[in-house]
C-alpha cells in the first residue's frame, strides 16, 4: 500500500467514524440547539462523507492490486466514471455552498442575540 493510500485511510477512516460520534452528540442536544444549525451541520457532514468516499474509490485507490476488479468494471460502464467524474465536481460544489450557509447561520445567531 502507497504511503499516500495509508495516510489517506489513516485519517479518513477516523473522522468519518467522529462524523458518527457527533450526529449522535447533536442528537441528544438538539433540543438546545437552532434547528437550522443542525440540518446545515448535518447536510456539511454528509457531503463531506461522500465527498471523501467518491475520491477514495474513484481516484485514490487506482494503484492498489485489489482493487483494479473496480476499475476494470468501470472500463465497461463509461457512463459510471461519468458519474463518478461528475459526483466529484458536484460535491466540492456542495461542500462550499454548505460551509457558506453554516456560515452565514452563524452570522445570523451572533446579530440577533443582540437585538
Amino acid at each position: 500500500m502507497p504511503v499516500r493510500n495509508f495516510v489517506q485511510l489513516s485519517y479518513g477512516i477516523p473522522g468519518i467514524l467522529s462524523y458518527f460520534l457527533a450526529f449522535y452528540a447533536m442528537f441528544g442536544v438538539r433540543r438546545f440547539l437552532s434547528r437550522n444549525f443542525v440540518v446545515v451541520y448535518v447536510l456539511m457532514a454528509v457531503f463531506n462523507m461522500l465527498t471523501w468516499l467518491n475520491i477514495l474509490f474513484f481516484m485514490k485507490l487506482s494503484n492498489e492490486p485489489f482493487f483494479f476488479f473496480y476499475y476494470e468494471w468501470l472500463i465497461k460502464i463509461p457512463a459510471l466514471t461519468n458519474i463518478q467524474s461528475f459526483l466529484s465536481y458536484h460535491f466540492y460544489y456542495a461542500q462550499n455552498i454548505s460551509v457558506f450557509l453554516f456560515i452565514i447561520d452563524r452570522f445570523v445567531a451572533i446579530f440577533s442575540v443582540g437585538k
